[in-house]
């Protein structure tokens, strides 16, 4: 067995964040480093590892056209545009930057509220990030609270999704911003470019209408949302609530036109 991963106790030199210029929690990298035996000679490994700037913005375009509406998140509330990064778009762009070590640990379990805490380094450079997440339980709905062990799975379901948001943040905290933007701004582009495919407009509105039906959002709220009837819907639009509802197969988003149990479906 190899040995534990060991850190100084204090981080200098190239160990130290180039950015915040900070010394670095020892005991918590080496929280990261070793839950995972591949971890422990990780530094070692990429001791001689480099990164081309070059490569990584193809890399990260490539990341974004193939991902598509599956690489963003965006939605209206409040009057606001909320958007960035998913968290599949995330792990692709860690993968290829690489040598990112992450983790995400329970610091608080009370029950309806469970506090996360997620980290991870660059064991190129010595980056240290952390972020912390609150999630809030929400009580199984339909088939997942009819059995116990449905219930557990929705418990876990949603422990699983809180915990990639975690990791997400973090990862995208250690990503240079430009890399991000490129991947982002590939996926949205790939995204109009799918929206309408070999469909009339027509045709795309009727099926938009219809996959929001099926969650319980009327056509009305959808005009609502995007300020606009459905005969004068075009490509902005269709995309705007693909963005939609994409977001709310993901989970990622409750509820933002209307919620259901308050109309009494």
């Amino acid at each position: 067995m190899k040995d534990e991963f060991k850190l100084p106790d204090t981080l200098e030199g190239d160990w130290a964040d180039p950015i915040q210029n900070q010394v670095i929690n020892t005991d918590a990298v080496t929280q990261v480093l070793n839950p995972v035996g591949r971890y422990a000679d990780a530094v070692g490994m990429t001791k001689n590892m480099t990164r081309n700037t070059k490569e990584l913005a193809r890399k990260a375009k490539v990341v974004g056209e193939l991902l598509g509406s599956d690489g963003y998140y965006s939605w209206k509330q409040g009057g606001k545009q909320i958007e960035g990064a998913s968290v599949s778009l995330a792990n692709a762009l860690r993968s290829e930057y690489r040598a990112l070590a992450t983790s995400c640990d329970i610091v608080k379990d009370e029950g309806n509220r469970v506090h996360l805490r997620a980290r991870s380094i660059d064991l190129i450079n010595g980056v240290y990030e952390e972020r912390d997440f609150f999630m809030n339980r929400r009580p199984p709905k339909g088939k997942f609270a009819a059995k116990p062990e449905e219930r557990e799975r929705w418990d876990t379901l949603q422990m699983q999704v809180a915990q990639s948001k975690a990791i997400r943040n973090c990862i995208l905290r250690i990503l240079p911003a430009w890399m991000v933007n490129i991947a982002v701004r590939a996926a949205k582009d790939a995204a109009s470019s799918q929206a309408l495919g070999n469909r009339s407009l027509d045709e795309v509105r009727d099926s938009t209408i219809k996959a929001f039906a099926e969650h319980h959002w009327t056509r009305e709220e959808l005009e609502d949302h995007v300020s606009s009837p459905v005969e004068e819907w075009c490509l902005d639009e269709i995309i705007k609530l693909r963005e939609l509802y994409t977001a709310v197969k993901r989970g990622e988003v409750q509820a933002v036109l209307t919620d259901p149990e308050k109309k009494g479906k």
